[in-house]
């Protein structure tokens, strides 16, 4: 007969997928379960997207800042004040994220 794991402390979710199947033992027909786990995520795997999801985030806000802002100047390749200062260090984090994706992207198409 099938059973069910106990759940370590520090997994939050688990689905299983559970098979039933007819079985005849000497000559009498018995029902036998199979359950296993299909799917896991612990807590630490959360708290990974969780922050991945935050930088996206951060990401596109402050690409839309720089867009938006330069947008607005008249020459936007010239950093004369202190918000075109901040639309310069927004637009060198875009950049690094930018390669960070791409390396990402490459680290997965090896695989």
């Amino acid at each position: 007969m099938g059973y069910l794991d106990p759940l370590p402390p520090n997994w939050v979710l688990t689905v299983y997928q559970c098979n039933t199947t007819t079985v005849n033992i000497q000559g009498h027909a018995a029902l036998y379960t199979h359950c296993r786990p299909m799917y896991l995520a612990c807590q630490y795997c959360v708290a990974f997207c969780s922050l991945l999801a935050g930088l996206y985030l951060m990401y596109l806000l402050l690409l839309s800042f720089t867009l938006l802002y330069g947008a607005t100047k008249a020459d936007p390749t010239q950093y004369k004040d202190n918000a075109d200062g901040l639309r310069m260090v927004c637009e060198i984090f875009v950049v690094l994220c930018i390669v960070a994706y791409i390396a990402d992207e490459i680290n997965e198409i090896e695989k």
